[in-house]
C-alpha cells in the first residue's frame, strides 16, 4: 500500500473519525475492578465492576469538548469550510488531538492494573487522530 496516495481530505476525515471515536470511548469501560461478586448480587447492591472513561478522566466534560472541537476542525478543513474568527483548522485539530493523546496515554500508564478494553481503544483512537492531523499539518508547513 502506497501511503502517498492518501489524499489530504482522507487524512483529515481519519483524524475526525478517530476523534469522534475517542469521544465515544469515554463511555466504554476503562478499568475493571475485578470484583468477585455474582452479577445478580452486584446489581442489587448497585456495584459496578467497571469504571468508564467518563469517571476516570478528570474534568471529562472539558475533554469531551476538546474531542468534539478536534473532530469539527478536521471536518471543516477537509470540506474547505472556514472556521469562525479565522482559526486555522489543521493546527487546531492537531493541537486538540495531541491533548487527547497525552491525557489518554498518561491515564493508561498511571493505572495500577485492571485496565479494560475501552482504554486500549481510546489510546488507539487518540494516537490515530494525532498522527493523521499532524501528518497533514506537517505537509502544509
Amino acid at each position: 500500500m502506497d501511503l502517498s496516495s492518501i489524499t489530504r481530505e482522507q487524512k483529515l476525515f481519519a483524524a475526525a473519525g478517530a476523534s469522534a471515536l475517542w469521544v465515544i470511548s469515554l463511555f466504554f469501560p476503562w478499568y475493571d475492578l475485578g470484583l468477585d461478586i455474582p452479577d445478580a448480587a452486584a446489581q442489587l447492591a448497585g456495584v459496578d465492576e467497571t469504571i468508564s472513561g467518563w469517571d476516570v478522566v478528570p474534568s471529562a466534560w472539558l475533554f469531551l469538548v476538546i474531542g468534539i472541537v478536534a473532530a469539527l476542525a478536521a471536518v471543516s478543513e477537509a470540506m474547505d469550510y472556514e472556521l469562525p474568527m479565522g482559526l486555522p483548522g489543521v493546527p487546531l485539530a492537531a493541537w486538540a488531538t495531541s491533548i487527547l493523546a497525552v491525557v489518554t496515554i498518561a491515564i493508561a500508564i498511571d493505572g495500577d492494573g485492571g485496565r479494560a478494553w475501552g482504554i486500549f481503544l481510546a489510546v488507539i483512537f487518540a494516537v490515530v487522530a494525532v498522527a493523521a492531523s499532524a501528518w497533514v499539518w506537517r505537509e502544509e508547513r
